[in-house]
């Protein structure tokens, strides 16, 4: 009897371990997040700059910004990438600069950006163009934001002609509904646009009325066909202006930046559906802060990231990537650094609550620049960069 207790103990032991090297096996593949350091480059330009990311599909993304040809012109420069940030394919897309990006839906996705001429480009999922077209000719455009909308076509907002508000409407096949520019006494931009559930839009920016006068946040609401329904115009300090804006509740979350007279801040504002200010949460550093760029993860969590200058020579920047809660309260943040520059430009959320950043990142006096990418877990942790670096030697 003694002897089946022994064996039966040995046993219990035995499956006791194996059990626990499972469970320790299934923490580290499905409970940790993948997280890893990219740069990007081609040899065929001397620069590529990363502007903006979006979902692929099947745990695929496309990061979409400009290639600095050498000795030549820019172009749109797109990639895809994998989970792991492996690269799938690159393209490079005519004489323009890729701003932003959307899903189209159907495992592509909706290009904007600068040109002499409005303009959007859809690509498939394997890169290839499914249509370049371009709008208004010759007013300086620039595309800030790409939305999808409700009926499956596309709202861009930017500005024409370097100070005008601009908006235009396409549908799904990229024709032409309707666009509307809307002056200001000096300086209108929009920088981002949302569509709401009411039939209409919300768009932030920034107006200036003269030239003597400091720049604004601007909130705006539309109707589907562009009219004005109304706008409002909101000061934190000299210069504000805002560059991001989500759903908050009942109302809004605007995010941007102000100077106070000495340093650039970095701020975000909640306003009520009607746009009636609710609370300012103004984040102050020993640091000049500028560049905001901010997502929502849930109504109680928001990550956000800030460019700085180190103190000392070399002067490069730096970012400054923060979790906070819905009163700005920081709950974990992390800086990044590279030889040179290193940029944020977007922030994608991941379904497994990772979080994914673009921008670029700069060799130090080397002058040029590579697309940058990041991806952390939930509380921003993320390995040493993985990188090629091409050599002459």
């Amino acid at each position: 009897m003694n002897i089946l207790n022994k064996t039966a103990k040995i046993l219990k032991l035995k499956y006791l371990i194996i059990f626990t090297a499972i469970f320790f096996c299934c923490v580290n593949i499905f409970g940790q997040g993948i997280t890893w350091q990219r740069t990007y480059n081609s040899i065929y330009s001397h620069t590529d700059i990363g502007e903006d990311i979006c979902d692929a599909g099947n745990s695929n993304f496309f990061i979409i910004g400009t290639a600095q040809r050498l000795n030549s012109y820019s172009s749109i420069f797109a990639l895809k990438i994998n989970k792991f940030g492996d690269t799938l394919w690159t393209r490079y897309i005519d004489t323009a600069y890729g701003k932003t990006v959307v899903p189209s839906g159907d495992g592509g996705c909706v290009i904007t950006g600068i040109r002499d001429a409005a303009f959007t480009t859809k690509i498939d999922s394997s890169g290839n163009i499914v249509w370049f077209k371009k709008y208004s000719g010759n007013i300086v455009f620039t595309g800030h934001d790409i939305i999808k909308s409700n009926d499956g076509g596309y709202l861009v907002c930017g500005t024409a002609f370097y100070n005008i508000g601009y908006i235009f409407k396409i549908d799904s096949q990229g024709e032409i509904e309707w666009e509307k520019f809307y002056p200001a006494g000096y300086v209108k931009y929009f920088n981002k646009i949302l569509s709401l559930q009411s039939n209409g839009y919300l768009l932030a920016g920034t107006v200036s009325n003269a030239q003597n006068d400091t720049t604004r946040g601007l909130l705006c609401k539309i109707d589907i066909s562009g009219n004005i329904i109304w706008e409002k115009d909101y000061i934190v300090n000299v210069n504000t202006s805002f560059y991001g804006l989500n759903i908050n509740n009942n109302g809004y979350l605007l995010s941007g930046e102000y100077f106070d007279g000495e340093d650039f801040r970095i701020f975000f504002k909640r306003v009520d559906i009607n746009g009636i200010e609710i609370f300012t949460k103004i984040f102050i550093s020993n640091s000049d802060e500028f560049t905001i760029n901010l997502i929502q993860v849930n109504t109680n969590k928001y990550v956000i990231s800030a460019e700085r200058f180190t103190n000392s020579f070399p002067f490069v920047r730096y970012p400054r990537i923060f979790i906070t809660d819905s009163l700005g309260n920081i709950m974990t943040e992390k800086y990044y650094n590279a030889l040179g520059d290193l940029v944020i430009k977007s922030i994608l959320p991941v379904n497994n609550n990772d979080v994914l950043f673009t921008g670029y990142a700069e060799y130090l006096f080397s002058q040029r620049d590579d697309i940058y990418a990041l991806r952390t877990d939930s509380l921003l942790n993320a390995p040493p960069p993985i990188a090629i670096i091409n050599q002459s030697i």
